[in-house]
């Protein structure tokens, strides 16, 4: 891996990457994270390189992670990513992630690494499946999944101990896991417009939800009368 932390570059080379990385043309951008690639980033350009969507996806893209290791949030929303490059993971510092508004049709492994993260925002893409990785996301509490092709979810979503709101409104789900009954914490869930047929016994335990959307779903009305009776609290919609 080539190391981004220390450079040898002379006052003038540095002035020039500068100049590059300030330029309104995305062409002259790219030109300097690529003259980067193979010299090191200076501490002194860090935050030029980190001040737009563009960039960010640069340095991922380009694994130039170093100058990204203390943000606690990132947007990479819009940007016709036809996937998340796996260098995400070395972020560990996040807390906020916003990869909405894109073209994935999957998420790498090391997105498991942001242990910290409690906002995911994935929207508005193409993703088929989730790696089970996404069980290790600990701190998770809000993931938004609306408008995807999900057909199923991983298990370890189980593990999503402090999720409170959960949407996959939009997506191609048959059915759910039982370890959703674990999401105790959970007083949102949004299931509108799928291909649920029935819900596991485990979502009584979700005492907690105040609202539970099952709308646009092919539920049988015994069914619908079974999760009225199991979630006497929540706003049940069909």
């Amino acid at each position: 891996m080539i190391s981004h932390i220390s450079t040898d570059l002379s006052v003038e080379e540095i002035k020039h990457l500068f100049n590059l990385l300030t330029n309104d043309d995305e062409n002259n951008v790219y030109l300097a994270f690529t003259l980067m690639q193979g010299v090191g980033v200076p501490k002194v350009l860090y935050q030029e390189m980190k001040n737009s969507r563009y960039k960010l996806r640069l340095c991922l893209e380009m694994d130039i992670t170093e100058p990204l290791k203390t943000l606690d949030n990132i947007l990479l929303s819009n940007l016709n990513l036809q996937q998340l490059p796996a260098t995400i993971g070395q972020l560990q510092k996040l807390k906020s992630l916003d990869v909405s508004f894109n073209h994935l049709k999957t998420c790498p492994e090391t997105i498991g690494d942001l242990s910290q993260v409690e906002v995911l925002l994935l929207q508005y893409n193409q993703l088929h499946h989730l790696p089970s990785s996404v069980g290790n996301l600990k701190n998770l509490q809000y993931l938004s999944l609306m408008r995807n092709r999900l057909s199923k979810l991983p298990n370890e979503i189980g593990q999503w101990y402090y999720m409170r709101e959960l949407d996959l409104t939009n997506n191609l789900l048959h059915s759910l896991p039982a370890t959703i009954g674990n999401l105790c914490r959970m007083t949102k869930l949004l299931l509108r417009n799928n291909q649920l047929t029935h819900l596991p016994e485990s979502i009584q335990n979700l005492q907690s939800l105040r609202l539970l959307d099952l709308r646009y779903n092919p539920l049988p009305i015994k069914s619908i009368q079974q999760i009225r009776q199991w979630l006497p609290r929540a706003e049940v919609r069909f």
